[in-house]
């Protein structure tokens, strides 16, 4: 699923993303990445290598993110997650309603 969300973490250049991923039985488990970011000319990039200067920001974010894993149920955060899209949905198209109608008005 392209939509599913994530929850990313960082620490300086050093970041982890936490994504659910669906088991057979429809309950969700969370992965990780770890991700180094850093600016070449005027543009950013983004590797999974890392060298022996991150491992201290590395083992901060990777704590952080452990943590919040332990504390967030995977499944509970998607339906959160997808709830608060549909609302988002569905605000967005009663304000296109309310838009429309102010010009058909006008």
């Amino acid at each position: 699923m392209s939509d599913m969300p994530c929850k990313r973490f960082w620490e300086g250049i050093v970041g982890v993303t936490l994504s659910p991923r669906k088991l057979a039985n429809g309950n969700y488990f969370w992965t990780f990445a770890l991700v180094r970011s850093y600016k070449r000319n005027d543009k950013w990039e983004y590797t999974q290598h890392f060298g022996q200067k991150h491992a201290e920001a590395l083992g901060r974010v990777m704590s952080r993110a452990l943590q919040f894993m332990e504390q967030n149920d995977a499944t509970r955060f998607v339906c959160e997650a997808m709830a608060d899209k549909a609302v988002d949905a569905e605000v967005a198209q009663n304000t296109d309603a309310v838009v429309q109608a102010t010009r058909n008005a006008a």
